[in-house]
This record gives structure tokens, sequence and C-alpha cells, in this order.
């Protein structure tokens, strides 16, 4: 008698799943995983594995520390959730950083969609080395981002030389302000690479040593490398403008 009573509730409690999951009403997901320098949230139930994205996330940060030879000081929190359009933010304060990223539950399944994912979470990782308010040259620094990120991918073979050249040279996708910053900063990479080097990690240092305080000035660094050619490319349409407004705090990727 008792176990017929055991195998009822347990038949039971298959049907009510089993509704659940045809009328759409499955729990969310919520899956967490800690690593030497992450805590990643997954709320939902997306196809990206987890473990893909910490191991993407801690190759990445020792790529970053490497070439700035700065560590941060402190445990990076990635917090992963559904929508229906990918997007991604990283809230940085004096004591850690808050990376979302957004994207649908499915997404991820083809080698655009990859590409995409894997510049989200590197460029936002970017971003806590690079990332605070400036008085100048908003934009460049965000370009910097973007394309710095392009060669941690291709450097590392998680985008082909062709995905690279095309998000680097032709930049179809950019808006023109960002295309601008990123040809300067192409040239140098490609033609004077130890100059180059140098040039974003004297950014690095300077980000550093300002510790997120307000009105960062990185206009010297700029001159120092690009001489007086150098050229605040300001946005030409409001959306990019709001989008750079207050770089890096709640600030949508480009």
């Amino acid at each position: 008698m008792k176990k017929k009573k055991i195998m009822a509730i347990c038949l039971a409690s298959f049907l009510l799943l089993f509704l659940d999951c045809s009328t759409g009403k499955t729990d969310i997901l919520k899956t967490t995983i800690e690593t030497k320098r992450f805590i990643c949230h997954y709320n939902g139930n997306h196809k990206w594995p987890i473990r893909k994205t910490s191991d993407l996330l801690e190759h990445a940060y020792n790529y970053y520390k490497d070439l700035f030879q700065i560590r941060l000081p402190y445990k990076i929190t990635v917090k992963v959730s559904n929508a229906q359009s990918p997007a991604a933010t990283n809230h940085l304060s004096s004591d850690g950083s808050r990376i979302h990223i957004y994207f649908p539950e499915r997404f991820g399944t083809n080698e655009k969609e990859t590409t995409l994912i894997y510049h989200f979470f590197c460029h936002e990782l970017l971003h806590c080395w690079l990332g605070g308010n400036v008085v100048s040259h908003a934009i460049g620094i965000e370009a910097l981002v973007k394309f710095q990120t392009d060669i941690f991918l291709f450097e590392n073979s998680y985008i082909s030389k062709e995905q690279f050249q095309q998000a680097t040279i032709n930049g179809s996708t950019d808006p023109i302000e960002i295309r601008k910053y990123k040809n300067k900063y192409y040239d140098m990479y490609k033609n004077e690479n130890s100059r180059y080097i140098s040039f974003i990690k004297d950014l690095a240092d300077k980000f550093a040593r300002n510790k997120l305080k307000n009105n960062l000035d990185v206009l010297p660094v700029y001159k120092e490398y690009f001489g007086k050619e150098i050229e605040e490319y300001s946005p030409s349409n409001k959306s990019l403008s709001s989008k750079l407004e207050s770089l890096p705090k709640n600030r949508p990727t480009i």
C-alpha cells in the first residue's frame, strides 16, 4: 500500500511537470558557478553553457592582466539573463565590477551569434582596465575596447582572420565615429606594434590611478601617442551620444 502511494505521488509530480512544460510555465533555471576570479550567475535556460562562459572569462582575464601588468583587486560578478535582443553592461565601482549580459535562451547556435557572445563577455571585462568617466575621447575609449577585444579573440583563435579584418578594417556595423578611431588604432597596431602596446598600457595605468573618480583627462595620453593630429570625434547622432554619456555605468555595448 505504501509503495503504491509513493508511485502515485511520483506520477502526479511527473504530470504536473509535463503540464507546466506544455504550457510554457517552467521555472527559470538559476545556476551559479564560482571560479578563482569570477562569480557567474545564469538566470534562464540558456543553451550557452555556464562553464564555457567561466572558462572564456578566465582566459581573457589572464590575457588582459599580462598585457597591462595590472591585477584587479576584486572578484567580478557576471550575470546572464534572458532577453529578446542581445545587450551588455558593466557597472564599475571602487570595490568591484558587475557585468550583465542579456541574450535569448537559444542564442549562440551559429557562428555569428557565437562571435557576438565572445565579444560581449570579453568587451565588458576589458572595461575593468579601460573604463571610467572621462572628459574627452569617450568614443575613443569605447572604440579602443572594441578593437582590443577583437585582437584578443583573433590572437586566441576565437575568431578567424577574416572576422578580425571585418571587425577592425571594414567595421561596417560600427558608427562612423568608432570606425575613425579604430582606423588609427589599427594603423598603429600594424605598423608600430610596440608603440600601440605602450599606448594602451599607459591608458590602463591612468585609469587604475584615477580609481574611478569622475572627469579623468586622457587627452595627454592621446596627444603623446598621436600628436596634434588627433581629433576628438563627437557623436553625429543622439543615440550614440546617449550611450556614451556615463561610460561605463550601465552603459550598453554599441
